[in-house]
């Protein structure tokens, strides 16, 4: 316990996550068959699978507007949207009907995002996207982004502190 703390110590004066580039907000609408809907939304900076940043999560009410702001962890920015959602036609094989939570992913180019001004609204039909079935796969990578932005935050709170001016 002590020797990782020791490593941590020694690595949080060295880590450097400052971007080059500035807060940026993606906004819009969800819609199902031209209809708004509910549904979550989760934004990460897809670098590659061991390095992707949890940028933002939010809830999408019945009236299907969303707003998310991001702030880049690094200088690599190719945003993903992935939509939890039931817009589609997976079921669960009781008979009831009950329908399965399903996924989508949306790009977001670094070219889009400075075209726009770091505001950028798009409106998403998600009836005609191809969808994955959430479970267990969804829980599962949101666990790791989280753990992964517990992380990196506490490293940027640990750089913060005066201690670190005199090293």
């Amino acid at each position: 316990m002590f020797a990782l703390i020791g490593v941590l110590l020694l690595i949080v004066p060295f880590l450097d996550a400052a971007s080059k580039f500035p807060m940026f907000r993606v906004s819009g609408t969800l819609k199902c068959r031209g209809e708004p809907v509910s549904g979550t939304i989760i934004m990460y900076d897809n670098n590659f699978a061991f390095t992707d940043h949890l940028l933002s999560e939010r809830e999408v009410e019945l009236d299907g507007t969303f707003s998310l702001r991001g702030e880049p962890a690094d200088d690599c920015l190719d945003v993903k949207l992935v939509v939890n959602h039931k817009c589609h036609d997976l079921r669960i094989g009781r008979g009831d009907g009950s329908k399965l939570w399903g996924y989508s992913e949306y790009s977001i180019h670094l070219e889009d995002l400075i075209k726009n001004e770091y505001n950028v609204n798009m409106d998403i039909e998600l009836s005609g996207d191809r969808v994955k079935m959430s479970s267990p796969t969804l829980p599962a990578w949101r666990a790791w982004l989280y753990g992964k932005r517990m992380i990196s935050d506490t490293f940027a709170r640990f750089k913060k502190l005066k201690l670190w001016k005199s090293v």
